[in-house]
Formats: C-alpha cells, structure tokens, sequence
C-alpha cells in the first residue's frame, strides 16, 4: 500500500511520483493535496530532528503524527490501520471457510466410503442368503420326494382318533394299556381309554416340560428346574423328587 512510504523506515524512499499517486488514492480522505505535499515536507523534518527514522510500526507512526500538525498523514495512518485489522481478519475468514470447505470434502468422501462399504456388505449378504435359500429349497425337495418314496411303499394309518378337552396336547405318555397322561404345557390330564373316548380320571393345573411314568406307574414331570415332581397313581399325591 502507498502508505505505508510515509512510515518513518520507509520515508526515504517517498518519491514526488510516488507522493502523487499517494494523494489521489487518499483524495477523498485529505483535505487538500497541496496542503498534504507541506506536510509531507514537514514531516520529514520531524522525522529527521527526532532521529525517528527507525520507527517502522504503523502504531508507533501514528503516535509520531500529531493530528493538529500532520492532519493528512494522521488520517492516511488510522486508514491503514483500519484496512490492516480488516485484510487480517478476512484472511482469517477465508482461511476458515478453506477449512470448512476441506472438512466438507473430506467428510463427503468418507460418507461416499461408507456408504459403498455398506452396499458391498449388503449385496454379499444377500447373495449368501439366495445361495442359502436355494440350498434350502433343494434338500426340501429331496426330502418330499423321499417321503414320497416311502409312502407309496407302506403308508401308516390312523385307525382310531379320541377328542380331548384340551386344545393343543403337547406331551404324553402311557402308564398302563388303558391310562395316558396328556398335558398341554400348562394343565395336566390323567385319562383312561374307553371305547372310542378318553374319561379324565384327574387333571392337575400344573407345568410340564416333559414326562416319563416309573416301573411302579408313578408320574414324574420335568417343569425347568432342577426338581422333579412325582405324582403318586393311586393316591394323585404332588411330591419333589430332587435330583442329585
């Protein structure tokens, strides 16, 4: 900048050129360009009757230029200073929008990375899920033709069927030719076989994971836990049979 020759360091290098193009570019802001030409003049002196010439700040110059003396270069000072503070500070703007701008990109590219990443994941994972699905579909195929097979070789058939009053039997087993447990998971039935129905003989609201009847035709259940419970045949006696 121009003015920055009115700086005591740089005075010396103040051409009448230099001071010209000066004037016009602080037209507006001087009161009168012949006035400025004096006080340019004045102000060397000043500088050189101070031994100021190593002054170099420009905070430092406008302390030197005292405004009622050297009005101009008072102003032409206070201006640089004003468009230092604000080219710093849109310096410092520009830089933080470079790095916004970067921060963008980057993340952009990152997103773009994860994004394919998670496409390349999914398309894997469905294709093993098609060839797991075909696979599938194959052996179910070979099972059906093979229980086919075996139908037409020797089909089993029902031959007798008995309603039960409980609408989804989940476990059973025999404790004579005529007598059966039957349980739906939550409610227990002792039953015995007449003709083509079943009489409930007892029914016990209790759970039962699983059931076996002992040699002395006794019920044991298995509800989950680490106790057994036994169900006496003739006396239907609830008892824990702990197992060591």
């Amino acid at each position: 900048m121009m003015g920055y020759y009115l700086i005591p360091k740089h005075l010396h290098n103040l051409t009448p050129d230099i001071l010209a193009t000066l004037c016009n570019a602080f037209d507006a802001d001087l009161s009168n360009k012949e006035d400025s030409k004096n006080e340019v003049e004045r102000w060397r002196i000043r500088i050189d009757v101070h031994s100021a010439r190593e002054c170099v700040s420009l905070e430092d110059a406008l302390k030197l230029a005292d405004f009622d003396l050297y009005p101009n270069i008072h102003k032409v000072f206070k201006l640089l200073l004003v468009l230092t503070v604000t080219s710093v500070e849109l310096s410092k703007f520009e830089n933080t929008m470079k790095k916004i701008k970067y921060q963008n990109v980057q993340l952009k590219k990152e997103m773009d990375q994860h994004t394919e990443k998670l496409e390349t994941e999914l398309i894997k994972k469905w294709e093993d899920l098609h060839r797991c699905t075909e696979k599938e579909e194959k052996d179910l195929s070979l099972l059906i033709g093979s229980l086919a097979s075996k139908k037409s070789e020797g089909e089993i058939k029902a031959y007798k069927q008995f309603d039960t009053e409980i609408s989804n039997v989940y476990s059973m087993t025999a404790c004579s030719e005529d007598t059966l447990w039957i349980t739906d998971f939550k409610v227990l039935q002792k039953v015995k076989i007449e003709r083509s129905i079943l009489k409930i003989i007892d029914q016990k609201e209790i759970i039962s994971w699983d059931m076996a009847c002992t040699p002395s035709k006794d019920l044991l259940l298995a509800d989950g836990g680490s106790i057994l419970k036994q169900i006496g045949d003739q006396t239907g006696e609830v008892t824990n049979k702990k197992v060591k």
